[in-house]
């Protein structure tokens, strides 16, 4: 083996240990964290409603009908929003729109059908965050330290994930049920665009 693949893993190492020390990466990390979190928890609960009021997998299939449209729709054109418009515009905008509509979830949500409706509200907001988010990243980082950003992104995601799937959504259906969970976050979703406004 080369010296140079030797030393990979410790430049690698290196390179994660001084990402951590930017203020505007860490930013970054913890406003996917939080949103992430968030979305996760707020698909799998809504997934828990439908089916606990319905006990129909139609209407469940609906639901992640209503999460995955949105992708197919407007798959073209966030990406377009996200050149042309200034990213942290477009990353706070999709976070406290998400926000507000996790609120709307908490007044309005009652019904089956505007559940549909909010949902596809909520889902084609969140589809304007992946690529502005994915565009900051080389404004933030030097491009020698892109590989080592984002392997720390992608763990922010799988942490996020592991947090909204497997303790936020259960916990909260399980105790107190939806409504604090739409509040709750509605809170995370807040946060990160509270976050997002210091990576300028």
């Amino acid at each position: 083996m080369e010296e140079g693949q030797l030393l990979r893993p410790r430049l690698d190492a290196m390179r994660a240990g001084s990402l951590l020390e930017d203020r505007r990466f860490v930013s970054l990390c913890l406003a996917r964290f939080l949103s992430s979190s968030a979305q996760h928890a707020l698909y799998f609960g809504l997934l828990i409603v439908v089916v606990q009021r319905t006990g129909s997998s139609i209407a469940s299939g609906l639901l992640i009908f209503s999460f995955l449209l949105p992708a197919v729709l407007t798959g073209l054109y966030t990406g377009v929003v996200a050149d042309r418009w200034p990213k942290q515009l477009v990353m706070f905008l999709s976070q406290g729109l998400r926000a507000a509509a996790c609120v709307v979830f908490f007044l309005w949500g009652d019904s089956l059908w505007r559940l549909y409706a909010i949902t596809l509200g909520f889902a084609t907001v969140a589809q304007f965050n992946p690529p502005a988010e994915s565009a900051a990243v080389p404004a933030i980082v030097p491009y020698e330290r892109l590989a080592a950003a984002n392997a720390l992104l992608n763990l922010t995601s799988i942490l996020a994930q592991g947090m909204g799937l497997l303790v936020l959504a259960p916990l909260f259906m399980k105790t107190v049920g939806e409504g604090p969970l739409f509040i709750v976050v509605a809170l995370l979703f807040a946060g990160a665009a509270v976050v997002v406004t210091s990576l300028s």
